[in-house]
C-alpha cells in the first residue's frame, strides 16, 4: 500500500514487541478498522494521529508479555472480550439502520415464541399443583353403542372402588351445580347469590385432592351434613372477610328443599390451572329427598376421582373395573369403566362431557411448531441481512487478515456482535410482551411490568436458551461466512457474494414463505370452519331468543307464580311465544337413560339422554314434526307419553319415524308411549353429531324460560328487558332476574375454535411480517448484486418491463415452490383437524391457491418497488462502480 493510505508501521512493530500475539493482532484489526475510517472523511494526517494516539492507550502493564500462561491466557481472554465488545459497539453506530432493523426483527420473533412457550407451558401444568398428581385417576365411562366415553358414573361406583380395589388408598367422588342460591344474612342486611359453582364431595376429596385451607381443618371436614366450604373469594363476597368459620347461610338447590349449611373451612381460590374448579363445597351427605340422599338417588352424573397406592397393577385393577361395570350398568355388555391419570384430562378430554372442556392437544403441538417456526423466520431474516450486509465489511475483514488475524479470533468478533443483538433484542421482546399483552389473543400469558425479572424455573431455561441457541444459529454461518474470505479478494473490491451464499439465502427465503403460507392457509380455514357451524341450519331456530333462568329459592305458590310469569310474557307485544325446557340447547345433556322394549332383555337397552319440554317447544323452536304429534294437554296427563328424535328412534331400530308410534318403551322404571317423532336439531355444536333423545312431559321444576321475540327494526330490547325483569320481581320477589341470549350462548360452544383461529391469525400476521422483512432484504441484495448488469441491460436498449421480469423471475418460482409445499402440508393438517367435526366444510382450491396468489403479488411489488429507484438512474454510475 502507499504510504498516504497505509497506518504507521513503527506503531504496528512496536505493539507486536510489547504484547502478546493474540492481543496485538485483536488490537491491530481494530485501529485498522478506524484508521481506514477516519482515512475516508478526516485525511491521512488525522487518521495517522489517532492511530498513534489509541495504539498508545493500549499499553498498560497487564498487557504486556508475561511469562505465567495461565494468568496470560486469562487476561489476554478478558481483554479480547472487551475489545470485541467495544469495536461491535462502534459497528452498531455506524450501522444504525442495519442494527435497528435486526433488533425489530429478532425482538418480534422472541417476543412471539415466548408468548406461545408461556401459554403452552400453562396449559400443560393442568393439575400439576396437586400432591404427586400422575398417582390421581379419573373414572371414565366407555359406551360400545355410541363408541363414546363420558365422565359421569353411578355414585356407588366409588363404594365398590372403595372396598374391592387394593390398588387405591382413596376414593372420592363430587357432584356438580352452579343453578342453586345461598340467602346471607349479615348485619341486618339481606343478601341472595344465584349461580355459584358448587361441588357436594364426599369425606375423602381432601385425601384425594390438594387445595391449600386458610382456616378451619381439612380432616374430617365433610363427614357432617350441612357442612360447607368456601372459597376465599366467596367468604369476602358474602361477608366481607376471610375467616368465616361458624357463620351460617341458608342454600337451595333447585332438586332439594332450603338447608342452613354453617362454613366449616375456608380454601384458597381455586387455580386457574384445574380442570375443574368451585366456589363453594357441601358434604355429600346434606341434600335428602323423600328419605333419600343425593348418593342414593342413583344419578350417573358423579364424577369418581381415585388416589393409586404401591399396590396398584393396572392389568389387574382394569379386570377389578370390568366387574364393578357388570354391578352397575344395566347394558352390561355396552359399558366399561376406564382410568385416566389426573395431569391428562385437561389436555385429553376434548370429546368428553366433562366438567370444564379441555384444549385440544393439536391447537398446543400446533401452537409450539408455529412458535418454533416464528423464531426460525426471525433467525433467518438476520442470517440473510448479516450476509448481504457482509460485503459492506469485505475491506474491514481483508485488513484484519493482512494484519495476522486467525480465522476464529474474526469468527469470535462476529459472534460477540451477534450475542449482543440478540442480547438487545430478548429486552426488547420482553417490553413488547408487556405493553402488547392485552392484544395477543391468548388468555394467561402472565406478562406485566410487576412479571419483567420474575422469570424461574422453566421460564428461566427458555429464556436464556433462546439467548444461546439465537446466538449461535443466526451468528455461526455469517461469522463463517466472513471470516473465510480471501483478503487479496475483498481489498481489491472483487467481492460479489459466493454461490453458497446465494443458495443459502434462497433457501431461507423459500422456507420463510412455506411457514407463512401454510399458516394463512391453517388460519383461514380455521375462520371457514366456525363461520360454516354458526351459519347451518341447526334443525331448529333460536334466533332472536331470551333466556330467562327461573326461581331457585321457591315458596308454595310456585307453580301458580310461574304460569302467572308466563302470562305477564306473552302479553308483551314483542313477545310471539314462550316455552320452558329442562335443557335447552347448548347446555349439557346431564341425564343419559337406558331405553328398551317392554319384552327386551335389560342387557340390550341402549343409552339414550332424556329432557323436559313443554307443549309449546316444537312450534317454538320450528322444529319438524316427522310422524304423530307433539304434547297437548287436551288429552289429558301426557307424562305417560314420550318423543323421539330421528336418531333415537334410528338407535332403536325402527325403520321410519311412522314405525315408532304408539310403541311402548321402559324408561327411569317407568313404561312410556312413543306419541311423536321429530326431526335431528343441534342440541350440541355442529362439533358433535346429532344426539339421540327422547323427550318428556317436564315435572315440577322448569329451569329456563324461553321467550321468542317478534323482531323488526322498531324492536326496542331495553323496554322488553326492563319490564321483563319488572314482572319476574313481582312474582318471584327476592330471587335475581338473569336472562341471555340463546343464539350468543349456544355459540359460545365454538370459543375455542374462534380462539384457535385468533391465535392462528394474530401469528400468521406477524410470521408474515417477517417473511416480508426478508423478502425486503433478499430482493435488495439480489438488486445490489446485480445493479452493474442492470445497468448493462438499460444502456443496451432493455425496457424497464423486461428487467423488472427478469429481476422477477427465480424469485416467483422460488415462491410457487413454497406455495406448493406448504398447500400440500397444510392440506395434510387440515384434513386431520377437520376430522374432529361431525359437520364440516369442503376444502376447495380457493384455499390454497388465494394466499399463493396474494404472496406472488407481494413479491412483485416489492420488486417492482426496489427496481424503479434503481432504473430511474444514470446507468453509467453503476457501470464505473468497481464494487
Amino acid at each position: 500500500m502507499a504510504k498516504s493510505s497505509s497506518p504507521p508501521k513503527w506503531v504496528n512493530a512496536l505493539l507486536n514487541k510489547f504484547l502478546d500475539a493474540h492481543l496485538s493482532d485483536a488490537i491491530i484489526g481494530d485501529l485498522s478498522e478506524a484508521f481506514f475510517d477516519d482515512l475516508e472523511h478526516h485525511g491521512y494526517s488525522k487518521a495517522r494521529r489517532r492511530y498513534i494516539a489509541g495504539a498508545l492507550g493500549f499499553f498498560r502493564y497487564y498487557r504486556f508479555k508475561k511469562k505465567g500462561q495461565f494468568y496470560q491466557s486469562r487476561l489476554n481472554a478478558f481483554d479480547m472480550f472487551f475489545n470485541y465488545l467495544k469495536t461491535s459497539l462502534r459497528s452498531f453506530s455506524k450501522r444504525r439502520a442495519y442494527f435497528l432493523l435486526n433488533i425489530l426483527g429478532l425482538s418480534i420473533g422472541i417476543a412471539s415464541f415466548l408468548a406461545i412457550q408461556k401459554y403452552v407451558q400453562f396449559e400443560k401444568s393442568f393439575d400439576r399443583f396437586h400432591n404427586k398428581p400422575d398417582e390421581v385417576k379419573r373414572v371414565l365411562r366407555y359406551d360400545s353403542n355410541n363408541n363414546s366415553y363420558m365422565v359421569g358414573s353411578d355414585p356407588d361406583v366409588a363404594v365398590d372402588l372403595k372396598a374391592g380395589i387394593p390398588g387405591f388408598s382413596a376414593v372420592t367422588r363430587f357432584y356438580q351445580r352452579d343453578n342453586g342460591a345461598f340467602q346471607v344474612e349479615e348485619n341486618g342486611r339481606k343478601e341472595v347469590y344465584e349461580d355459584l359453582n358448587l361441588l357436594y364431595a364426599d369425606t375423602d376429596f381432601f385425601s384425594v385432592f390438594k387445595f391449600d385451607f386458610l382456616h378451619g381443618n381439612s380432616q374430617n371436614s365433610l363427614e357432617k351434613p350441612n357442612g360447607l366450604i368456601l372459597t376465599e373469594s366467596m367468604a369476602l363476597r358474602f361477608f366481607g372477610q376471610v375467616n368465616v368459620v361458624g357463620k351460617s347461610v341458608s342454600f337451595k338447590d333447585p332438586n332439594f328443599p332450603m338447608i342452613s349449611a354453617s362454613v366449616i373451612a375456608v380454601v384458597k381460590d381455586v387455580p386457574k390451572n384445574s380442570h375443574f374448579s368451585f366456589e363453594a363445597i357441601l358434604s355429600m351427605s346434606t341434600q335428602v329427598r323423600n328419605g333419600q340422599r343425593l348418593d342414593q338417588l342413583g344419578w350417573n352424573a358423579f364424577d369418581t376421582y381415585a388416589r393409586i397406592n404401591e399396590n396398584f397393577q393396572e392389568t389387574q385393577v382394569q379386570t377389578q373395573l370390568e366387574a364393578i361395570a357388570r354391578n352397575h350398568f344395566v347394558n352390561k355388555e355396552n359399558i366399561s369403566l376406564h382410568l385416566q391419570t389426573l395431569t391428562d384430562i385437561h389436555l385429553g378430554s376434548t370429546d368428553l362431557q366433562g366438567i370444564e372442556g379441555g384444549t385440544d392437544k393439536r391447537l398446543i403441538s400446533y401452537l409450539s411448531f408455529t412458535s418454533v417456526f416464528i423464531l426460525l423466520m426471525a433467525y433467518f431474516n438476520y442470517i440473510n441481512f448479516s450476509t448481504a450486509k457482509s460485503l459492506e465489511r469485505a475491506r474491514e475483514v481483508g485488513v484484519r487478515k493482512v494484519l495476522g488475524s486467525g480465522k476464529w479470533h474474526l469468527v469470535s468478533q462476529f459472534l460477540v456482535e451477534t450475542f449482543l443483538i440478540n442480547f438487545f433484542s430478548l429486552l426488547v421482546a420482553l417490553v413488547l410482551l408487556m405493553a402488547l399483552a392485552p392484544l395477543i389473543p391468548i388468555r394467561s400469558i402472565g406478562f406485566g411490568w410487576e412479571t419483567l425479572f420474575q422469570f424461574y424455573g422453566d421460564e428461566a431455561i427458555l429464556l436464556t436458551s433462546a439467548l444461546v441457541l439465537g446466538t449461535m444459529i443466526s451468528g455461526f454461518y455469517p461469522a463463517l461466512l466472513m471470516s473465510s474470505w480471501s483478503p487479496s479478494v475483498v481489498l481489491r473490491g472483487k467481492l460479489s457474494g459466493s454461490s453458497g451464499g446465494k443458495v443459502m439465502r434462497s433457501v431461507l427465503t423459500t422456507a420463510q414463505s412455506i411457514v407463512s403460507l401454510a399458516l394463512v392457509v391453517i388460519t383461514t380455514v380455521i375462520y371457514s370452519q366456525v363461520n360454516f357451524m354458526i351459519s347451518q341450519d341447526k334443525g331448529m331456530n333460536i334466533d332472536h331468543t331470551l333466556v330467562v333462568e327461573t326461581p331457585t329459592i321457591t315458596g308454595d305458590n310456585y307453580r301458580t307464580s310461574l304460569q302467572t310469569y308466563r302470562n305477564k310474557l306473552l302479553a308483551h307485544p314483542y313477545v310471539k311465544s314462550v316455552s320452558t325446557a329442562s335443557t335447552l340447547p347448548g347446555n349439557t345433556l346431564n341425564y343419559e337413560t337406558p331405553i328398551r322394549f317392554p319384552n327386551q332383555p335389560v342387557r340390550e337397552s341402549v343409552r339414550i339422554y332424556t329432557d323436559g319440554i313443554d307443549e309449546q317447544f316444537i312450534q317454538h323452536y320450528d322444529i319438524d314434526l316427522l310422524a304423530g304429534r307433539g304434547f297437548d294437554m287436551s288429552f289429558g296427563n301426557e307424562r305417560a307419553n314420550a318423543l323421539l328424535n330421528k336418531t333415537a328412534a334410528d338407535l332403536m331400530g325402527f325403520s321410519s319415524p311412522e314405525e315408532a308410534l304408539q310403541k311402548l318403551v321402559i324408561m327411569e322404571g317407568d313404561t312410556v308411549r312413543v306419541i311423536g317423532v321429530i326431526d335431528d336439531y343441534h342440541h350440541f355444536s355442529l362439533k358433535q353429531g346429532f344426539t339421540p333423545q327422547i323427550l318428556r312431559y317436564y315435572g315440577t321444576w322448569i329451569p329456563h324460560f324461553s321467550v321468542k321475540v317478534n323482531y323488526n327494526e322498531s324492536t326496542q330490547w331495553s323496554d322488553l328487558i326492563e319490564k321483563m325483569e319488572e314482572d319476574y320481581y313481582a312474582s318471584f320477589g327476592e330471587n335475581l332476574f338473569t336472562y341471555r341470549f340463546l343464539d350468543q350462548s349456544f355459540n359460545a360452544q365454538y370459543e375455542e375454535d374462534r380462539q384457535f383461529g385468533n391465535i392462528s391469525g394474530f401469528f400468521s400476521a406477524i410470521a408474515i411480517t417477517i417473511a416480508i422483512l426478508g423478502l425486503l432484504g433478499f430482493v435488495a441484495f439480489t438488486i445490489s448484486v446485480r445493479s452493474k448488469e442492470i445497468a448493462i441491460r438499460k444502456v443496451l436498449g432493455a425496457k424497464k418491463r423486461s428487467i423488472i421480469f427478469n429481476l422477477s423471475k427465480n424469485t416467483l418460482i422460488l415462491n410457487i415452490l413454497a406455495g406448493v409445499v406448504a398447500s400440500t402440508f397444510s392440506y395434510y393438517y387440515l384434513t386431520g383437524w377437520l376430522d374432529q367435526y361431525a359437520f364440516q366444510m369442503d376444502l376447495t382450491i380457493l384455499h390454497f391457491a388465494l394466499p399463493v396468489i396474494g404472496l406472488l403479488a407481494v413479491v412483485v411489488l416489492v420488486i417492482v418497488i426496489q427496481s424503479l429507484g434503481l432504473l430511474t438512474k444514470n446507468p453509467i454510475s453503476a457501470i464505473n462502480n468497481d464494487g
